[in-house]
């Protein structure tokens, strides 16, 4: 039988470098989106590279994604891996919300 999205992100966060935790942690306790500049800032890395590499591979193992049209990221909800996502960011304060597939069908049919 197949890993489940919970067996497979406990899986990756078990190999996750120092940088790539902390990045992941620093993007979990933010309350918006955070760009590579925002992170070098927070985690003090000795340069961009760090944080794009980490990112990189936090995008690969699902963990993370990236908003294109903030140039920033944020952690990947247990959803986003097996449904369509959707974001919703407030022009004033930033926050963002996920929106799956099946949030959406939950609450159309309520």
């Amino acid at each position: 039988m197949g890993n489940t999205t919970s067996e497979h992100n406990m899986n990756s966060l078990r190999n996750l470098t120092d940088n790539q935790r902390r990045v992941l942690q620093a993007l979990s306790e933010a309350t918006g989106p955070l760009g590579a500049y925002a992170l070098l800032e927070r985690l003090d890395f000795s340069g961009l590279t760090q944080v794009y590499r980490a990112l990189d591979r936090l995008i690969a193992l699902g963990l993370v994604q990236r908003l294109e049209s903030l140039n920033a990221y944020v952690p990947s909800s247990e959803h986003d891996a097996s449904h369509p996502t959707a974001f919703a960011i407030c022009d004033q304060c930033g926050i963002s919300t996920t929106w799956s597939t099946v949030r959406w069908r939950i609450a159309s049919n309520a």
